[in-house]
């Protein structure tokens, strides 16, 4: 198992539809990421987010066989939390998986807007082969 840690900015959390965060690049033309758990650490500062459609932040594509963290009780407090996902289990390597970047995004089309404080995400993945 591995790791791979990220502070997203208010900036980039405002701007995830458009510019989803790579976490790590491609792992090869036969390989895939299994996301085997997600955890998040929003850092308040002065305003909470607003949601607008997006449910869940997580990586792409989110899918329910993945990790993901719900952003109601995470983003949108006015205090620090933790939002830690439900366990990822390792799925059978569909299309969209297989030599993708790990990404980080929201599940719909609309920007969160309003907030200013950072999120610590923590992911604990496995590179499997989907031969």
């Amino acid at each position: 198992m591995k790791r791979v840690q990220q502070t997203l900015t208010s900036a980039q959390l405002k701007d995830l539809v458009a510019h989803p965060i790579q976490l790590l690049p491609t792992p090869g033309a036969t390989k895939y990421y299994a996301v085997l758990a997600m955890f998040a650490f929003y850092n308040f500062v002065s305003a909470a987010y607003v949601q607008h459609g997006s449910s869940y932040i997580g990586p792409l594509p989110i899918d329910f066989s993945q990790s993901y963290c719900s952003i109601a009780g995470l983003l949108d407090q006015a205090a620090d939390s933790r939002g830690p996902s439900g366990p990822g289990f390792i799925p059978a390597p569909a299309a969209p998986w297989v030599n993708a970047p790990l990404r980080i995004g929201l599940d719909a089309g609309t920007d969160l807007t309003g907030g200013d404080g950072t999120l610590d995400v923590v992911i604990y993945y496995t590179i499997e082969d989907a031969t």
